[in-house]
């Protein structure tokens, strides 16, 4: 049977005085239509909300995946630095001053509903009492080629061990989980799945 693994990780821009910057009207790309980075078939770009959104092709192995994010990270690099003189920072979730989050596209929140794979329950929309809260995620696409074979939620549990355990445990970010992350968290796709507690 053939796996293949994607992802779409979001990422913030600070400037050059360490402000975060949204990234709304300055990189182009929606859920809907995202555009090309221009590196090969596959990677694309997207708006959502104040972060940057990429999407790498499916990869046939764990060496292929760890290539295509890392040709996709150094392509948005360079681009934000060459185009805006922005910085792509790693972090989960961060506070943005008042005059980025203006636009409405920073106003808009989720995406259509996950489930938890313990429960098989909808899981609650996130909401946050700080307005200044912005948080970025990744998912893992894990594409099934014959996924009526796998039992989606088991496959989920197990990546709960080995993604979401040790994401837990890398990431000492607190703002974001109270939000996001939570357990067995996934979204069936016409390729497999989304696992949502890679964030």
């Amino acid at each position: 049977m053939r796996i293949t693994l994607g992802a779409d990780p979001e990422l913030f821009m600070i400037d050059e005085s360490g402000k975060f910057r949204a990234s709304c009207g300055l990189i182009g790309g929606t859920k809907e239509a995202p555009i090309p980075i221009g590196i090969g078939d596959g990677f694309m770009v997207q708006e959502d909300n104040v972060a940057i959104e990429f999407n790498i092709p499916p990869s046939p192995s764990a060496k292929d995946f760890c290539d295509n994010m890392q040709k996709a990270l150094t392509a948005l690099m360079d681009g934000v630095r060459q185009r805006h003189n922005f910085q792509i920072v790693n972090v989960a979730a961060a506070q943005f001053p008042m005059e980025e989050l203006q636009s409405e596209k920073a106003q808009v929140f989720g995406c259509d509903p996950d489930f938890n794979a313990w429960t098989g329950k909808v899981n609650p929309r996130p909401h946050a009492d700080d307005k200044t809260l912005r948080s970025c995620g990744g998912h893992v696409h894990v594409g099934l080629e014959h996924k009526e074979k796998i039992d989606v939620k088991t496959a989920v549990k197990a990546m709960d061990l080995f993604l979401g355990v040790p994401s837990v445990l890398m990431d000492k970010d607190v703002m974001r989980k109270r939000l996001y992350g939570k357990h067995g968290a996934h979204r069936v796709k016409p390729h497999g799945c989304s696992y949502r507690d890679w964030e």
